[in-house]
């Protein structure tokens, strides 16, 4: 007789880059650890990223929208918004497949980071999300308000709510999570990050670098941060690395302008082990300013210099919330002149220490 299936929990990441898949990293592992049997409902290269950590982690392909971005920053807002009737088309079609994906595996909780309609109303549904309003630039400020009250309505309709921040002064996303009253069926898991799990830790890296560069975000813009910063890291006659977060490609796609050598390398991903044992190690860290990245800075507790995504409005307002802790500048301001200022602004050997216990375990128990 064949034996009955275990209902599993389906994770079902925003697929925006690997931020909300990186930061969904402990939670995968934890209900690992607790014997659940967990399904990743994502795009192939969340599921490229996400295999290299769990090998065994099951998958099933449930697609995003694709997202148009802008080379200028300030024509960012309004481009998004313009595209809003696509994102109401993706809602629905989350909304069948999820169906779909219920009636298949029978799941005991469906957790969702960012997507809203990866929900059901027969399955307990979870939705993580810091923002829970969105910062305008000046000439939209009007609208954060009915934004907020639109974007509570929606996370209203799942069980929970679960805020990946503190719950107390050391908030890392301030506004974001915080200006206006919370849904009533939040709980916080406290900043998440796999970097929490001090059993990850790596006796030292293979890779010697003085500079790392974390590139993140979305296209364009990534790609403008590399080809700006490198003629720029090159000058210092120093060791850089830059990790270029596409986990999809097996090797260096160098062109005419920009190549490896033997003072940059440019790395297409390394395992987050990896990547948590240079953060570490590298006395200069730049980064974008997304949140994922300040929460992995948080737990090794490392300063960086942050740059937001031109026209994001949730990094520059982030940047500007954790500059006590890191340096921030814009992109365009970056020069020859001034990266070596920017990078010995970096104060390591100063930071705040906070209290790291992590509610995450808690929570999880809580739903079963």
């Amino acid at each position: 007789m064949r034996q009955k299936q275990e209902k599993p929990v389906i994770v079902c990441p925003l697929n925006w880059g690997l931020g909300h898949a990186a930061r969904d990293i402990p939670i995968i592992r934890l209900l690992k650890d607790a014997g659940h049997r967990v399904i990743v409902a994502t795009d192939p290269k969340i599921e490229k990223f996400l295999s290299q950590e769990f090998p065994d982690l099951e998958f099933e392909y449930f697609p995003g929208p694709k997202i148009n971005y802008t080379k200028y920053g300030w024509l960012l807002i309004p481009k998004l918004l313009f595209q809003i009737p696509t994102w109401i088309k993706w809602y629905f079609a989350e909304l069948k497949m999820i169906a779909e994906l219920v009636k298949k595996h029978h799941p005991k909780c469906i957790i969702s980071d960012n997507r809203y309609g990866a929900r059901h109303r027969r399955v307990k549904s979870i939705i993580i999300t810091h923002q829970l309003m969105l910062k305008m630039p000046n000439w939209g400020r009007f609208m954060e308000y009915p934004v907020h009250r639109f974007i509570k309505f929606m996370v209203e309709k799942f069980d929970e709510c679960w805020i990946p921040d503190n719950p107390s002064e050391s908030s890392l996303s301030g506004d974001l999570a915080f200006k206006y009253p919370l849904p009533k069926t939040t709980k916080f898991t406290g900043a998440l990050s796999d970097f929490m799990f001090q059993d990850d830790e790596l006796n030292q890296s293979n890779l010697k670098t003085d500079i790392l560069v974390m590139l993140s975000g979305p296209e364009p813009q990534k790609t403008m941060l590399e080809m700006r910063l490198y003629p720029l890291l090159k000058s210092l006659n120093m060791k850089i690395a830059i990790l270029r977060g596409e986990p999809e490609l097996t090797s260096h796609s160098d062109d005419d302008t920009l190549k490896s050598d033997s003072l940059i390398q440019r790395i297409n991903h390394l395992p987050r082990k990896e990547i948590k044992q240079l953060i570490k190690e590298t006395p200069y860290i730049i980064a974008r300013a997304g949140y994922t990245s300040i929460m992995d800075l948080w737990f090794v507790n490392k300063s960086a210099l942050l740059i937001p995504t031109p026209g994001q409005t949730e990094q520059v307002y982030l940047s500007e919330f954790n500059r006590s802790r890191h340096f921030v500048v814009k992109q365009n301001a970056i020069d020859a002149k001034n990266i070596k200022k920017y990078l010995n602004s970096i104060n390591n050997n100063d930071q705040h220490l906070f209290n790291r216990n992590n509610y995450l375990e808690f929570v999880l128990q809580s739903i079963f």
